[in-house]
């Protein structure tokens, strides 16, 4: 027997046998029968092969004691007459050289407190950690794995380790940074064939390799060797190491991206594809779960079918047929945004409303009641769905706004009134009800008005899109944004709008004046019956319209039923194709509400 400190306390409670410059012995952390635990009076550590337990002379009396540090710090030094000050020196002196500059004296130590024996973690086999030159660390006194050690080569020699910290943060010894080769690479720089994969991280690397061997095994297929898989050291988004590796990937006919199935893994997929060889980008499309979820859950099949129905990445805004089912049945999924009662028939020739993710133009002449049938669409959205709306007003003030749209909902119009007294009895009288319709139950805005300030116009909307949660924008009327811009800068804006439905998935109405008629042609505000080409602006408003409306109305009928009734007709319905006429509408000043005529006249 030595005098190591190691020695003297292991040895005091069990019986060392000797071997070499090492000793064996039965481990009292698991039920053994032969020696697994080695104690190394070099390195004043001892550490079991059987169950994971490790340390040094402190760390094995808090284990077979069950006491915390300072109780099996002065047991230690009870046996062996050390002084309590002088152990804890040794002990830090000796745990100095973790986190030194990567040295064979690191590795060693490494290994000598680190086991290939994963114990099951995460569904991994021991054979492969072992393949893979992956340890693990484990709890002493529980002999679960705290830690993993991902070994990290440059030109496939060992440089240093990436230390996965469980659950998930990270530490490292050693070189492992962008200039290392990829998790993994070491075991297949020779190889080449039909496909290599690229997975998200280690774990996911470990769990692809496993389950793409045990297929190639269940196939006799072993001889020909197994699918490479990496991963970059660095994490998904960083793609400098893998692009590094240009040649190696080019060895292949496929390369198979398997990546997170979110939106930052969609995102570096996409990134990734664009440094691989050109036409050899691939990609698994996961919707259970990361590759490792997989592993664990038993989907091995499930995920081996994945791996063989990656689809070529495409260019950005290139789509293969083979896509197109699932493209068709997103496209008819496109949720309908439905309209007021009175506009019924208009709703039902749309098949249900308005899609998400249009333009949408609403025509007419001046005074032709446009801003009121628009009002009556938002009253419906804000009180019947769940839709945000974002109001573009550059014809009314708030207050103006406020007063319309609050007659529509009270069914009172507020403006009637003679006298200013009248007119504030009228919000008085009915504040509880206005503000049921301007706040929500739980005291939220159920909308956004938005000041008609031109230069800041674009910025206003996307915020009310992107913070305020809107789906739909309403901009009356988009004329007065376009009054100032010359043709181009119009068709730049219709772009604009174009982009963002498409990217945000929102609806976008747009309110239009019609222009004036030409020299002896019939006036708009007079009932004429107007085409696209009627609107004002530039013709991309009309042509980037997914819906087209126009409304008529004669204002100077003498008939106070006919002056007060709107024709509505529908010029164009992407996707859906029922145009013409769509209803008639009569609107009742008084209440400042608008009907489908025929209802009105059955009412009466």
């Amino acid at each position: 027997m030595g005098d190591s400190l190691i020695e003297k306390v292991v040895g005091h409670y069990l019986e060392l046998i000797p071997t070499g410059d090492e000793y064996k012995a039965i481990c009292p952390f698991h039920n053994e029968k032969t020696p697994s635990l080695s104690v190394v009076p070099s390195k004043e550590m001892f550490y079991c092969f059987g169950c994971g337990a490790g340390g040094d002379a402190i760390d094995f009396v808090k284990n077979i004691e069950k006491i915390g540090f300072k109780k099996a710090l002065k047991r230690v030094s009870e046996i062996s007459g050390i002084e309590e000050g002088a152990i804890v020196t040794k002990k830090e002196e000796e745990y100095e050289i973790v986190g030194k500059e990567w040295s064979d004296e690191v590795h060693d130590l490494l290994k000598k407190t680190t086991s290939t024996n994963t114990k099951g973690f995460r569904g991994i086999k021991d054979s492969i950690a072992a393949y893979f030159g992956v340890r693990q660390e484990f709890d002493t006194s529980t002999g679960a794995v705290v830690k993993q050690f991902y070994p990290c080569t440059k030109g496939g020699a060992l440089s240093g380790y990436k230390v996965r910290i469980v659950p998930k943060s990270f530490d490292s010894y050693g070189e492992t940074g962008k200039a290392c080769d990829p998790f993994g690479w070491f075991r297949f720089k020779q190889s080449s064939g039909k496909y290599c994969l690229i997975t998200a991280g280690e774990i996911d690397q470990l769990s692809a390799y496993q389950m793409l061997k045990e297929y190639t095994d269940s196939k006799g297929q072993a001889e020909y060797g197994y699918i490479p898989v990496v991963s970059s050291t660095l994490g998904e988004s960083s793609v400098g190491q893998l692009q590094d590796k240009y040649e190696w990937f080019d060895k292949f006919e496929r390369c198979i991206i398997c990546y997170d199935p979110d939106a930052p893994g969609e995102a570096a997929a996409e990134k990734l594809a664009k440094v691989l060889p050109r036409g050899k980008a691939y990609k698994m499309e996961l919707s259970y779960g990361d590759t490792n979820k997989y592993l664990v859950d038993g989907k091995q099949k499930e995920w081996i079918n994945l791996f063989f129905k990656a689809k070529k990445v495409m260019m950005t805004g290139v789509t293969g047929s083979g896509s197109l089912l699932e493209k068709m049945k997103e496209y008819v999924s496109i949720p309908r945004i439905t309209l007021p009662k009175f506009l019924h028939k208009l709703e039902e020739k749309l098949r249900g409303g308005f899609p998400i993710g249009y333009i949408i133009n609403i025509m007419a002449a001046s005074g032709a009641g446009k801003s009121t049938y628009i009002d009556a669409m938002i009253l419906h959205w804000i009180m019947n769905t769940s839709y945000k709306v974002g109001v573009v007003s550059l014809e009314a003030s708030e207050g103006e706004y406020g007063v319309n749209i609050g007659s529509a909902f009270i069914e009172s119009k507020i403006n009637l009134g003679i006298t200013v007294e009248e007119r504030l009895a009228s919000i008085t009288n009915n504040e509880e009800a206005l503000q049921t319709l301007f706040t929500d139950d739980n005291g939220n805005d159920r909308f956004y008005i938005v000041d008609p300030d031109i230069d800041t116009m674009k910025q206003k909307i996307e915020y009310l899109i992107v913070a305020l949660g809107c789906k739909i924008i309403v901009i009356d009327p988009i004329q007065d944004i376009f009054d100032a811009m010359p043709d181009d800068q119009q068709a730049a804006f219709m772009k604009w709008e174009k982009d963002l439905v498409k990217r945000e998935q929102v609806t976008i109405v747009n309110i239009s004046h019609s222009r004036k008629a030409q020299s002896g042609q019939k006036a708009g505000s007079k009932g004429a019956d107007l085409s696209e080409e009627d609107m004002m602006g530039h013709s991309s408003i009309y042509k980037s319209g997914g819906i087209n409306l126009i409304i008529s109305r004669n204002k100077e009928e003498e008939d106070e039923i006919e002056r007060n009734t709107s024709r509505l007709k529908v010029t164009k319905a992407r996707g859906i194709g029922f145009t013409g006429f769509a209803g008639e509408y009569y609107y009742e000043n008084k209440t400042h509400k608008i009907w489908d005529k025929e209802d009105f006249l059955k009412r009466v």
